[in-house]
């Protein structure tokens, strides 16, 4: 679908969550989908579960490098070095830190 439409449904689906707090289970090859929708995230790799845990968490603390590499450019967004990569915080497309 284009991205204009995944982005209304995308908006959608957080309402519709947000308003009823059912439990949601969705399934997406895209990181950057997963941690805008997801409260919690699920990262596997060859069928093994690589990394449970918020959006945050997967991006402050990657548990491997493959969870480490698949979320590098969110990571990136906040424009910090490396070792000042935890007080990153991304939100959907946008992050709130500022780099000092």
């Amino acid at each position: 679908m284009d991205a204009i439409t995944r982005e209304q449904l995308q908006n959608e689906l957080k309402e519709i969550h947000k308003k009823t707090g059912i439990t949601i289970l969705f399934v997406t090859h895209d990181i950057e989908e997963a941690l805008k929708l997801g409260t919690k995230v699920l990262v596997m790799d060859h069928g093994e579960i690589q990394q449970y845990g918020t959006p945050k968490e997967l991006l402050q603390n990657p548990a491997t490098d493959f969870v480490k590499k698949l979320v590098e450019k969110q990571r990136r967004m906040c424009f910090l070095p490396e070792g000042q990569l935890k007080d990153c915080e991304y939100c959907g497309a946008a992050c709130g830190a500022v780099a000092g």
